[in-house]
């Protein structure tokens, strides 16, 4: 498929698509309460984006797009029958979610309250890139967990949404040359490992020098940044490179991992990186525009942030997106 006809078909659609259903929602089940006080990610992040979207009218409920859950065949895509398999073992998930305690929980409460919400949120970043690609951005309110390997479920991921998303669109004819900008703290080590043999797929990523994971995968472009790194350099570093990948790579597709982990604020990264509220709003609206202004699709998952604040500044970015790009925004 050509660029051309990638570019014509998302210019014929202004409307931005918006993922999310009630089913995105983690740990909605008693045993697994303990992920609120355990973990810093919020699992009602999801959530709360979506009610203060429609409680402000950028979007009107039922115009959510729900992608339903992901069949096991999208799965093996990416995933091997035996990890597959490994996702049946509670000790083998609290390790992936670093919480030693969910080795204990049963592992239907596993299924109802983590596994099945990760597939729904899966199915949103694969059913995303059609969107896009007809109507120029899709915002998937979850998923980029962009640590989750082909055969290793870890960093708080277990399946590879992106990966997934970007081979099944590939398979089907829709798309050939991908770019994924992975804005989030972290090394997304899963999505370089997952896509290692993607030729026609290229990986930009910021990430932090010193923070997990430690080894960096097989990509086409990583910048990484060290402790007390100032939001105006990360600013000034994404304006130099973001325009010169698209020049380079002519993609059909941006896909957006737009974790806020980089806040100064944040208590995972615990001010490893310094941009302030305002500043991820400026880059996540850099990457929009230079995307956009390029008449290339563009897919934003949430990824990484954490603690009570990270639902915030993802809100904001998105807010931003469907005033700015779409001409039917409520009043």
């Amino acid at each position: 498929m050509s660029a051309g006809r990638a570019r014509s078909r998302a210019e014929a659609g202004p409307t931005v698509a918006v993922l999310y259903s009630d089913g995105y929602r983690l740990a909605a089940v008693p045993g697994l309460s303990m992920l609120t006080k355990l973990h810093p990610f919020d699992v009602n992040k999801y959530e709360r984006i979506a009610k203060r979207l429609v409680e402000q009218g950028h979007i009107k409920r039922k115009e959510f797009i729900d992608p339903g859950q992901l069949d096991q065949d999208d799965l093996s895509l990416v995933h091997s029958a035996a990890h597959l398999r490994r996702l049946a073992d509670s000790g083998y998930i609290a390790g992936a979610i670093e919480i030693d305690q969910v080795a204990f929980v049963p592992r239907p409460m596993l299924e109802l309250g983590l596994l099945e919400p990760m597939r729904r949120v899966t199915a949103g970043t694969v059913e995303a890139v059609p969107l896009a690609l007809r109507r120029g951005i899709a915002i998937n309110l979850g998923g980029g967990y962009h640590h989750a390997q082909p055969e290793v479920a870890h960093g708080f991921c277990l399946y590879a949404d992106v990966p997934i998303a970007i081979l099944k669109a590939s398979r089907d004819g829709l798309v050939t040359k991908v770019l994924i900008v992975d804005l989030d703290a972290h090394h997304g080590d899963g999505h370089a490992e997952a896509l290692r043999h993607s030729a026609e797929v290229k990986i930009l990523d910021f990430y932090g020098a010193d923070l997990f994971p430690m080894n960096v995968g097989p990509i086409w472009r990583g910048v990484p940044f060290e402790r007390g790194s100032l939001g105006t350099e990360y600013i000034a570093t994404l304006r130099r490179e973001l325009p010169a990948a698209l020049n380079a790579l002519s993609p059909e597709l941006v896909v957006y991992i737009a974790g806020v982990d980089s806040y100064e604020r944040d208590p995972l990264t615990a001010g490893y990186f310094r941009l302030t509220r305002e500043q991820i709003l400026e880059r996540d609206q850099f990457v929009f525009e230079e995307v956009r202004s390029a008449s290339v699709p563009i897919v934003m998952v949430l990824a990484g942030g954490y603690g009570p604040l990270a639902w915030e500044l993802q809100y904001e970015t998105v807010a931003w997106v469907l005033h700015r790009f779409t001409d039917n925004t409520l009043p």
